[in-house]
């Protein structure tokens, strides 16, 4: 891709702000001439110990030689540097030894050593040298350097020594691999902890901006840190003459102790800087900025908070806001409310991260509404530094938090989220709210694929890729995650519903349905068991009503009988109140029955009677809330079973769409001005990753067609080859079922009527069978995104289509297809012979390596593959690629920033 898409050219490099081992930020860029003074001092600074087993020998003069040749400018020699407050922290080069292959090299101040400043270095170097075309890096290294050795390893890459009495000799695939994205992910979320600990769980905070009387932001934000419950200490900047009970008071940032965990600024945009800069020179560790009329309001505010940012990154400090709601936290004895709402939380397992103040408010009002805990909550405002990905790499590994959730309404990078998502999900849940997908933002495209791929179904291809389970606001969002974090994982979709009134239980069978939630019959053993626990049951089938006038104990019997028989892999537990209904006695009795059992237990009670949950028991408002969060935890819960555990066919997500060089299409396909590729190069395209098309032949004259069919053998379609015609059957310029040369001559005839004299036409051999349409388009912000979906004028009449972002698995492929309205006829409807789904699988598979290794390609249409019992073939097939450069292809590396 060039580079007005976005992505760097392969000889430059964006700098990049990473986290250290020990939690604090530093600045990756590339070394220059200007680096000359900082990179001898480095060199001057290091022991003896650190230069001989650099250089292999106490020689500072070598230091200095080296220097000099880095601050050279040369094609075949490139370093990062990383630097925290304008201070070098170390330095990485690569230098070509040979086609393909580079000698590396580091040196990291000595203050700094096992901080991860090498391995971050390490890690960015190896993706920017093989955009460079590098897949190798070479190294001598003496045995006595173990630390070195250790930074080689960490980075996740395959590494061959070779030993020459005391010197190593080690080569390094640096290629991007699941291995090396995982060592990166795993230090990084190692890092993304350690660098939040000191705002999820400070040991000391000061509020700056406290007014003295009651009512302002600042102020507010004091007393909800005081009268919380927390238990560090606490201090205060204010005008001269603040008092508040508990709290150092100062009126001077000067004053403020050194070294704070965590600052909560409420002061007016134009106080912003110099507060900044005064905390980050105390030592300051985290901040929030509460302040709004930034980035939100202009240009100029945006201008102003990247100097913030800056700013705080000379000191190594986390930034969350500006413009938000600020931070709570129950984590372990924390005890923190750093907000400016009206009331707290309870100590929950669910972490929450908001984009939203507003939102904030309303989700912290549900969960105590609800009666259920909270483990932190942070607002993110404008996201200026910590963002949600942050929050999800610090999360992912703590005890204490069993499900996330966020509202967002924007990514900065949505690749990036899908993998560090991806990572988060095989772990523990986790819930996104989503906001801002109006038809607005909705994108026009040539294809029936770019026009299908609206951002709702990019962010449902996201979603669906990485684990993350969607909700659609506040309340489903609180009932979903009560329901996962207080219960077992669903083993599969089968629900069982008992309850006293058979209405109700009805009902909920047909709201269960509609989700893809099954009712299965309930087995004689079952039945039977149920009828001895409750001799007054009305029906013993699923739902299984007990009667109106049925007791504690029947609820608790038939209970026991549903949880037990392994016909179900969840309950649903209605009680209808009456005047002979203990509500509270069912609610204890059912509590009692789900302790211990492996399958969900949910309830509801209708007229009368408490609605939060009971211990073991996740209570509900209502059936259809209780049902929407089960397929919620259902369709979580097979995404689990796919990606992790034996049988799993995930492949990591190594996310390939980003800061890499473009790859071309096959050496002699030419694409029109639009960008669309003729006829046979899109064939020949598809041809390269085994996919078959149809026996076709170009022509430019009726003759021609004639000869072409009878060569080709009856029946044959005729129709218009031109790449630019999208849209072929809407122009009427295919024609389908000729069964003879007089057919094809008629049909060839009246096409060159309407396109003109010797324009190309396309005779192909017909095929028969269910069509389906297979498409990729090319999201700017998403990137490659692959549809399925029911084909020919099917596409357009049904709107039955699924989007999935590569790299795809093929669980997920054949749960698409499942899902079309077509799959009957795929599976030998009404006695049919079955096609070959996995050949169906391997083309979509096919079609999202396509996306991956080719970045330039915008948009393939395959409508319609008509599928057989031997396999799809792709009848029309449209190609999209605008950018057609060299015809050099390489597959692009993981993104390394993360």
């Amino acid at each position: 891709m060039t580079a007005d898409a976005g992505f760097a050219q392969p000889d430059t490099f964006a700098p990049r702000s990473v986290l250290l081992a020990n939690g604090s930020r530093a600045r990756v860029r590339a070394s220059t001439a200007d680096d000359r003074a900082a990179l001898l001092d480095l060199h001057r600074g290091a022991s003896d110990a650190s230069i001989y087993l650099r250089f292999f020998s106490v020689n500072r003069s070598a230091g200095e030689a080296f220097v000099q040749r880095v601050c050279t400018p040369s094609s075949t020699r490139w370093s990062l540097v990383a630097e925290q407050g304008g201070q070098v922290l170390g330095i990485a080069t690569a230098e070509v030894d040979a086609p393909g292959s580079a000698e590396v090299a580091l040196l990291v101040d000595e203050e700094l050593h096992g901080q991860g400043v090498g391995t971050v270095l390490l890690e960015h170097l190896a993706a920017w040298s093989w955009r460079r075309g590098v897949a190798t890096f070479v190294a001598e290294v003496l045995t006595a350097n173990t630390p070195m050795m250790r930074v080689f390893r960490d980075a996740g890459f395959e590494v061959t020594q070779h030993r020459d009495h005391e010197v190593l000799s080690l080569t390094l695939d640096i290629r991007p691999s699941t291995a090396s994205v995982a060592a990166a992910d795993s230090r990084e979320r190692t890092a993304e902890r350690r660098s939040l600990t000191p705002l999820l769980e400070p040991t000391s905070v000061c509020v700056v901006g406290v007014s003295r009387h009651r009512g302002g932001i600042g102020r507010e934000v004091l007393e909800n840190i005081l009268g919380g419950g927390y238990t560090g200490t606490v201090s205060a900047v204010g005008r001269p003459g603040l008092d508040v009970p508990g709290a150092r008071c100062v009126s001077s940032l000067h004053e403020v102790p050194p070294h704070l965990d965590l600052a909560v600024i409420a002061l007016p945009v134009e106080q912003l800087e110099e507060a900044i800069r005064s905390l980050g020179a105390r030592g300051t560790r985290a901040c929030v900025i509460l302040t709004s009329g930034l980035g939100e309001t202009s240009a100029q505010g945006r201008r102003h908070e990247q100097r913030l940012a800056r700013l705080a990154g000379d000191f190594g400090m986390r930034l969350v806001g500006p413009n938000c709601f600020g931070v709570l936290s129950n984590l372990r004895s924390t005890r923190l409310n750093a907000t400016f709402g009206r009331g707290g939380a309870d100590p929950g397992a669910l972490a929450v991260g908001s984009q939203s103040g507003g939102v904030g408010v309303a989700v912290l009002d549900a969960s105590r509404a609800r009666g259920t805990g909270i483990a932190c909550f942070v607002s993110l405002g404008n996201k200026l530094d910590v963002s949600g990905n942050d929050l999800l790499a610090a999360w992912a590994d703590d005890p204490a938090v069993r499900a996330a959730a966020l509202y967002l309404e924007s990514f900065h990078d949505p690749r990036k989220f899908a993998r560090v998502a991806a990572v988060f999900a095989r772990q523990k849940p986790l819930l996104v709210a989503f906001g801002g997908t109006s038809s607005a933002g909705l994108r026009a495209g040539a294809s029936h694929t770019a026009a299908s791929a609206t951002p709702t179904r990019a962010l449902q291809a996201l979603f669906r890729t990485s684990g993350v389970v969607a909700v659609d606001g506040v309340e489903d969002l609180v009932d979903t995650a009560a329901l996962l974090t207080e219960q077992p994982l669903p083993r599969g979709a089968r629900l069982g519903i008992l309850g006293n009134a058979g209405g109700l239980g009805i009902l909920a069978a047909d709201a269960a349905q509609r989700v893809g939630l099954q009712l299965p019959e309930l087995s004689p053993q079952t039945r039977q068991a149920l009828s001895t626990a409750a001799p007054g049951a009305a029906s013993t089938t699923n739902p299984v009503d007990l009667g109106a006038a049925a007791g504690p104990e029947s609820y608790r019997s038939a209970l026991d009988a549903l949880v037990s028989s392994g016909d179900v892999d969840a309950v649903l537990v209605l009680t209808a109140a009456t005047a002979v209904t203990a509500l509270e006695k069912v609610r204890e009795v059912v509590a009692a029955g789900a302790d211990g059992v492996d399958v969900p237990v949910l309830s509801v009670a209708i007229g009368g009677g408490r609605s939060d949950s009971a211990g073991t028991v996740t209570g509900f408002r209502s059936a259809e809330a209780a049902i929407h969060a089960l397929a919620r935890a259902c369709i979580y819960a097979e995404w689990r079973r796919q990606t992790t555990g034996a049988g799993s066919d995930d492949q990591g997500l190594v996310v390939t769409d980003v800061d890499g060089v473009a790859a071309s299409p096959p050496s002699g396909n030419v694409a029109t001005d639009a960008g669309w590729l003729a006829a046979a190069d899109a064939a020949e395209l598809l041809g390269e990753v085994g996919a078959r098309v149809p026996t076709m032949t170009t022509v430019h004259s009726v003759e021609e067609a004639e000869g072409a069919a009878e060569g080709i053998g009856f029946p044959v379609v005729v129709k218009a080859a031109a790449g630019e015609i999208v849209h072929k059957s809407d122009a009427r310029l295919v024609r389908t079922g000729l069964h003879d040369t007089r057919d094809v001559g008629a049909a060839a005839g009246d096409l060159l009527s309407a396109l003109g004299t010797g324009s190309p036409l396309l005779v192909q051999e017909q095929v028969a069978g269910p069509e389906l349409a297979i498409g990729l388009t090319r999201d700017e912000r998403f990137g490659p995104l692959v549809m399925v979906a029911s084909g020919g004028v099917n596409l357009d009449l049904w709107q039955d289509q699924v989007f999935l972002m590569p790299p795809l698995r093929r669980s997920e492929i054949r749960d698409a297809l499942r899902s079309l309205r077509t799959w009957p006829l795929l599976d030998g409807f009404r006695g049919g012979e079955p096609v070959d789904v996995e050949a169906v699988v391997d083309l979509v598979e096919a079609a999202g390596r396509l996306g991956d290794e080719h970045p330039e390609l915008v948009e393939l249409d395959l409508n319609p593959v008509v599928c057989t019992p031997s396999g799809p073939v792709c009848v029309d097939v449209k190609v999209r690629a605008p950018r057609v450069g060299t015809t050099r292809r390489t597959r692009r590396p993981p993104e390394r920033d993360l």
